[in-house]
């Protein structure tokens, strides 16, 4: 589900710059072979653009109040606790780039489909009276959930002028849980024979969309733009801080195989780190305001 979700928008977004780099090649026909220097700016001062936006993000989990459908009667709940690992594994990222830009300034909407990713571990182990009375449980988990994910940025050029124009920019997000899918490994360790016997306990794979809710967070970061011709090309790296949950409360305790295994899901926010690059045309080409007279 998750693959054909990223095809699909992949699909969608190639298609709208397809057909916006057709129409803009049609509308470049009608131009003046060269802007003046001064209409040249007057063009780049108030301007839309559109167009392709794709790059990769790595996951930062945050967890916030932690959770275990075991409850321990004569150890610390701490030792339940999951150790996560951050920015271990790349996601994906793919949509439009739509931004509004005035003398320095720019709006941004950038609707993408993200997958994000994740891994943890956690650890169940049961003692007797002597150490060979001691087996463990751990669980190695890779989660992957997708969104499609809509931020709202102000991005402000240092430069405004020339073919490079570096840029910092601030702004918000709201992204919709469209799947999830959790992989986890199960290694059993008994000690009864007084050293450490270790074997597979298997590998269970389950859909846990239903885990997962809608989140919102902020962001911040740098880019810059590279004007070619009338394409221009922008690379951005961005943080982004979660402020919501990514989990469902309500779904914690699924009847799920895991659940009764002791693995359910920690109230967790994210952040992350993004990397995108957009290659976006200007819209003013399009509708003839520069067209010759």
């Amino acid at each position: 589900m998750i693959r054909n979700a990223f095809l699909f928008a992949s699909k969608i977004s190639l298609i709208t710059v397809l057909l916006l780099s057709c129409q803009s090649l049609i509308a470049q026909r009608n131009m003046k072979p060269r802007l003046p220097g001064s209409e040249y700016q007057n063009f780049l001062k108030t301007q839309w653009w559109l167009g392709l936006k794709a790059g990769m993000n790595y996951t930062q989990p945050n967890p916030q109040s932690r959770y275990s459908s075991i409850v321990p009667i004569n150890y610390d709940a701490d030792l339940l606790e999951k150790t996560y690992e951050s920015l271990s594994q790349p996601g994906v990222m793919i949509g439009l780039d739509l931004s509004f830009y005035h003398k320095g300034f720019s709006v941004a909407l950038t609707p993408v489909f993200k997958q994000i990713g994740y891994d943890y571990q956690s650890d169940l182990e049961w003692t007797g009276d002597t150490a060979e009375e001691t087996f463990l449980t751990t669980y190695k988990v890779n989660q992957i959930a997708s969104f499609i994910e809509i931020p709202l940025s102000l991005r402000y050029e240092l430069l405004k002028q020339g073919k490079l124009r570096p840029y910092i920019m601030a702004g918000i997000q709201y992204s919709f849980a469209i799947g999830a899918q959790k992989e986890t490994q199960i290694t059993h360790t008994d000690y009864i024979t007084g050293t450490a016997q270790s074997y597979d306990g298997g590998t269970v794979s389950i859909d846990t969309k239903d885990d997962f809710q809608n989140y919102y967070g902020a962001l911040g970061g740098i880019g810059f733009g590279w004007d070619v011709g009338n394409i221009r090309t922008v690379l951005e790296v961005a943080y982004s801080y979660g402020l919501s949950s990514i989990t469902d409360t309500n779904q914690r305790y699924n009847d799920n195989e895991l659940v009764t295994l002791g693995e359910i899901n920690d109230e967790t926010k994210i952040n992350g780190i993004n990397a995108s690059l957009s290659v976006i045309f200007p819209l003013r080409y399009i509708d003839n305001t520069f067209s010759s007279r």
